[in-house]
């Protein structure tokens, strides 16, 4: 919302728990279904996680995250990130209503694939569904699980459900800001970049790094370049792709951070 120019050093990283619910029911022709038919009680539970009302946690790097890109928020957002302390609740329900934003403070869980009945008048006796939930630093895959099987009996009660996790990566630790590396990192990242922003940020999917974790106290997720919104667009789509421009802007930031080692 401004020309201002942010950095954003991924100091930690969401986990993942990819699980698959199937519930089982009545079968039935379409010509006169059963009310115990499986998909409708599957609609309830994909409605009941749909609502990601997952207790939000506000970190110290979420903080400085809001803190350093103040300037793009409007007037409202400005004022309850001034006001954190006491209008957390207020600013918390604020940013919610922005996918991106509600994901960098709570657990998300993301309805992807669907299964029932592939025959068109026939009601199936099971229906499943694969929910992928990305999970905040500060919880784990456990509490995720203790989670969704809460979420299960306040909807279907003791009905017949099977679960099965079929993914579980645990969030990373988040152990760079005010470390000298991390220090080290900025200061380049400025002198490439004169006058920009650099904040720490908390990674919304998945990367490489987490491989690292255990041989390094200071894994760090940093791509450097400008990337416009069409551009940033172009991630993990068709004919992906940076411009020539920001491959000479990466060389460079390489060069830099390699030779200052």
């Amino acid at each position: 919302k401004n020309s201002k120019l942010y950095a954003f050093i991924g100091t930690a990283e969401k986990g993942r728990l990819l699980t698959k619910i199937t519930v089982f029911g009545t079968p039935s022709h379409a010509s006169s279904p059963s009310k115990d038919a499986a998909v409708v009680k599957l609609a309830k539970l994909i409605e009941e996680f749909g609502k990601n009302d997952e207790n939000a946690v506000i970190s110290d790097d979420i903080k400085e995250y809001y803190k350093t890109t103040y300037q793009s928020y409007n007037m409202l957002t400005k004022y309850l990130i001034s006001n954190m302390g006491i209008l957390k609740p207020v600013f918390i329900s604020n940013i919610s209503n922005n996918a991106e934003d509600r994901a960098r403070i709570s657990t998300t869980f993301a309805i992807t694939v669907i299964e029932a009945s592939n025959v068109q008048n026939s009601v199936s006796s099971d229906a499943s569904v694969l929910i992928d939930s990305r999970i905040i630093p500060g919880e784990n895959t456990n509490d995720i699980k203790l989670y969704i099987d809460r979420k299960i009996k306040k909807i279907l009660g003791n009905e017949e459900v099977k679960i099965e996790y079929l993914s579980e990566m645990e969030p990373s630790v988040s152990k760079g800001k005010g470390s000298s590396e991390f220090e080290n990192l900025s200061k380049i990242i400025r002198k490439i970049y004169p006058d920009i922003s650099v904040s720490p940020y908390l990674t919304l999917g998945a990367t490489d790094a987490r491989e690292y974790s255990n041989i390094s106290d200071n894994t760090f997720r940093f791509l450097p370049c400008i990337l416009t919104p069409q551009e940033a667009a172009l991630m993990h789509s068709d004919n992906e792709r940076i411009s020539i421009k920001n491959w000479g802007r990466m060389i460079s930031f390489y060069k830099e951070y390699i030779s200052s080692k």
